[in-house]
């Protein structure tokens, strides 16, 4: 059996708010598509980001650069946290 989901109304957690209509669902909002291509534009370019520090941290290993590598390093870390 499946679980009925709705969006948290933000007339919840408000006592002056208690009505018995609380409960009814409230319709779901769709994410329109152009926020669908932005969000895979933004992932696109994170992945374009991450692969210029990958090869800027091979640069520094080449050159055994070990300070850079750590700041490229810390770099990667953030970019790929997100």
């Amino acid at each position: 059996m499946l679980t009925d989901l709705w969006p948290i109304s933000t007339l919840i957690n408000k006592p002056e708010n208690d009505d018995p209509s609380i409960l009814d669902p409230i319709a779901r909002r769709q994410t329109p598509p152009r926020r669908t291509a932005e969000m895979m534009d933004q992932a696109e370019k994170r992945g374009q980001l991450i692969r210029h520090l990958e090869d800027a941290l091979a640069l520094a290993d080449e050159i055994q650069d070990g300070h850079t590598g750590c700041l490229i390093e810390r770099a990667l870390d953030e970019t790929r946290s997100h």
